[in-house]
């Protein structure tokens, strides 16, 4: 779906192959062009999208596989459970971010739009929504604790949910940052980038 909706950014163009004089059509990019991470920044940047992301998992599964009593309660069971799926498209977005530096993407120093949504933009956006549903799970959890007079059982759980929503918050600031300074880099001149 996301493809079709940048193809305006792609336009067909003839030219002449120089082996053997041909006329064929090749597709050239001529949308925003933005600068892409290299180097140690490269590195943090995939550290900052996978450390967090797998402590936030394991968190969230250790949570429930520890059988806390708040896990038992609807409203903090069900954002808890349901933050496992922007995880799921946290994940995506990490391997959209390993998938770009590739091997034949390397003699490039800019990227293209949906390279950038599906990397940067997909973190961005499904560790924010790790953030709500975290949130709403901690305020249930909250409740939970204030009356149901199981504090000292619930108390290392809520922990967990809180240093999640930590790991995600924390993600979702790095990445509103580099999506920023990847904005800020941007060429809107049409020039040809070549996939």
């Amino acid at each position: 779906m996301k493809e079709r909706k940048y193809k305006e950014d792609w336009v067909n163009e003839t030219r002449l192959e120089e082996e053997t004089g041909k006329e064929i059509r090749v597709p050239v990019y001529r949308g925003p062009a933005f600068q892409r991470v290299k180097g140690q920044g490269r590195r943090s940047m995939l550290l900052w999208a996978f450390l967090p992301w797998l402590f936030y998992v394991i968190l969230i599964l250790l949570y429930f596989r520890l059988f806390f009593p708040g896990s038992t309660v609807l409203y903090v069971f069900l954002p808890a459970a349901l933050s496992l799926f922007p995880a799921f498209y946290w994940g995506l977005g990490l391997w959209g971010l390993l998938r770009s530096g590739g091997k034949k993407e390397k003699h490039r120093d800019r990227m293209t739009r949906l390279e950038k949504e599906n990397g940067v933009g997909r973190v961005l956006r499904s560790s924010a929504g790790c953030v709500i549903f975290m949130a709403a799970a901690l305020v249930g959890d909250l409740v939970f604790l204030c009356t149901s007079g199981q504090a000292a059982r619930e108390g290392p759980g809520a922990a967990m949910l809180l240093a999640a929503m930590g790991l995600a918050a924390g993600t979702v600031n790095y990445f509103r940052k580099l999506n920023r300074e990847m904005e800020d880099g941007r060429s809107d001149s049409g020039q040809e980038l070549n996939p």
